[in-house]
């Protein structure tokens, strides 16, 4: 698996929170720019070879590992580009992004190709149906969250009760973050983070800025969350409204009376924040949604629905 060092990853986040203070010179500012398109180019490099090399494979569960570990090198390479975004001409930031995006879809294509989704599994028990539609089991290849136990965190919050909770662009830059066990809060994230993880939600309004990859929700009810990403999956959630700026199809499973809506939070860094994330603001999937607990193709699923416009609330700090 791809490493990149710690201590890259550290120094680039100090000469950027320099070049934040002072204008450094031309030539600091070109050395830490080849300096990035060097190693980037490197990893890129690396993790074309895992994916071509992966056609080889035939074992299953090797195969299974080995995107795990090309999909973890790529949120890696992720969170160098967003912690190095700082001194990074737009062009510069513009590919990187629209490579790793490229990457993204080599991935998951190969993925469908070489790792096909397995049958559905029903259980041993009579189901009623009707003539055109069916009572659907959960599937076999569910939804890959990480367990409860892996929500170790250095940045986010957990247990808390009836506050406002904040964090700043600062705070977030390239960072995995975490919201557990919150109760009747208000959460701003307000910048863009690499990661978030949502986890035993209740009664809350979490108003996030662009996340660079994916959003993980779980055990989530009666609640409003308003967030952008490329990937949002969503399990075991009740009565939550979602506004939502998305890059693919929201994911849904073991979760009903979810309600979707554009993205409308709004506040003084979004278009920058929109920048660094490498996130397209005008590309957004909000309305498609799949819902894993539900095969019938040709009718709506009864789990999720679109929030009238006239319900809709707007979100500005």
């Amino acid at each position: 698996m791809i490493q990149i060092p710690d201590s890259l990853v550290k120094r680039n986040e100090e000469r950027a929170e320099r070049l934040g203070r002072k204008k450094e010179e031309a030539g600091e500012e070109e050395n830490l720019t080849d300096v990035f398109r060097e190693t980037f180019r490197s990893k890129q490099t690396e993790i074309e070879s895992a994916l071509d090399s992966a056609e080889k494979i035939r074992d299953r569960q090797e195969l299974a590992e080995r995107f795990n570990t090309i999909s973890k090198d790529i949120q890696s390479l992720n969170k160098y580009v967003s912690t190095s975004a700082l001194f990074l001409i737009p062009y510069d930031l513009r590919m990187s992004k629209t490579v790793l995006q490229e990457l993204q879809e080599r991935v998951n294509q190969a993925e469908n190709k070489l790792l096909p989704k397995r049958k559905f599994g029903f259980s041993k028990i009579t189901l009623e149906k009707k003539k055109d539609e069916i009572i659907c089991p959960k599937r076999v290849d569910q939804v890959d969250f990480p367990k409860k136990e892996e929500l170790i965190f250095d940045t986010g919050f957990g247990n808390r009760v009836g506050e406002v909770l904040t964090l700043s662009g600062e705070e977030l830059a390239g960072k995995d973050v975490v919201l557990t066990k919150l109760q009747n809060c208000v959460v701003y994230l307000l910048g863009s983070c690499s990661t978030l993880h949502l986890s035993q939600i209740s009664g809350c309004r979490i108003l996030c800025g662009p996340v660079t990859t994916s959003v993980f929700i779980e055990g989530c009810k009666n609640s409003l969350i308003a967030v952008a990403c490329q990937q949002l999956r969503v399990h075991q959630t009740v009565s939550t409204d979602f506004y939502i700026h998305v890059t693919t199809k929201a994911i849904i499973e073991d979760s009903n009376d979810v309600k979707f809506a554009p993205y409308t939070f709004s506040y003084s860094n979004l278009v920058k924040d929109f920048h660094i994330s490498g996130l397209d603001p005008h590309s957004n999937n909000w309305d498609k949604v799949d819902d894993f607990n539900w095969l019938v193709n040709n009718k709506q699923s009864p789990n999720w629905r679109i929030i009238e416009e006239n319900e809709r609330v707007k979100l500005t700090l």
